[in-house]
């Protein structure tokens, strides 16, 4: 069972306080890895975007560049129960930029501050660069990472109403196309990914592998599939879909 350290952070601007929560512990059979390097457990994204923007002010700042305060420290619990009323801004308010993730705008606004966040810092470290990058990754496959049933077995075997069936088609169908219309982008910003893949002293060969075939160069993503040693499910199911010309996020596990 994966357990949680309630924490507060600060806003380096007006100093309002936010809310949180953060996995101590996980297991797998409470997670869930993609293809993509994304991994989920019941109720976060392991490893979430490091970026808050203020409810309160609209600031963007980095997390580790604020002061925190964790729920064991005694400062904590003096500013949650606060006599004099403060103000602390729940996790929902801010915890994606305050996106929806279970409709499509509400991912499509997230792709948004994603894409915003680079054009505002031009002149990030690489490190910062590439982490933004890889959460903008994670966004457009957010897209058509876990859609709706939507196959006709389900409904042929009463899994599903005909009523529920067609409203998951619908919402398939948009999600789909949404991903369709940013490939332009999509692909621009797995080009990028991949360059600063290559800068890293040292590197995941399975990463490079990942990010050719998602960009549905396949040739390449063949050639460093064809090199790896190791015999593991992920490697075999990449090389799979790399024959398959499959260029789409898949689950690995959970």
């Amino acid at each position: 069972m994966t357990s949680y350290l309630d924490y507060l952070v600060q806003c380096p601007l007006c100093a309002s306080w936010l809310a949180g929560k953060k996995p101590v512990s996980e297991t797998l059979n409470h997670s869930q890895l993609w293809s993509d390097g994304k991994s989920m457990n019941e109720i976060s994204l392991v490893g979430e975007c490091e970026v808050i923007r203020c409810p309160a002010c609209a600031h963007d700042f980095w997390a580790d560049e604020a002061k925190h305060i964790e729920s064991r420290q005694a400062e904590y619990h003096q500013l949650v129960n606060a006599e004099n009323g403060q103000l602390v801004y729940s996790w929902a308010s801010w915890r994606d930029f305050g996106c929806n993730l279970n409709v499509l705008m509400g991912k499509l606004a997230l792709i948004g501050h994603y894409e915003r966040l680079l054009r505002k810092w031009p002149g990030l470290e690489m490190d910062k660069v590439f982490h933004l990058r890889q959460w903008l990754l994670w966004a457009y496959n957010d897209l058509i990472r876990d859609l709706f049933p939507s196959d006709l077995s389900s409904l042929m075997k009463g899994n599903l109403s005909l009523m529920a069936w067609v409203s998951n088609l619908k919402i398939n169908h948009e999600a789909r196309k949404k991903f369709i219309a940013m490939q332009a982008e999509y692909r621009e910003n797995l080009h990028a990914l991949i360059v600063l893949t290559g800068q890293h002293a040292v590197i995941d060969p399975l990463r490079l592998i990942e990010l050719y075939r998602e960009q549905g160069d396949f040739m390449q993503a063949k050639t460093l599939a064809g090199q790896e040693t190791r015999h593991t499910h992920l490697v075999a199911a990449l090389r799979k879909r790399i024959s398959r010309h499959d260029s789409l996020v898949f689950k690995v596990a959970g």
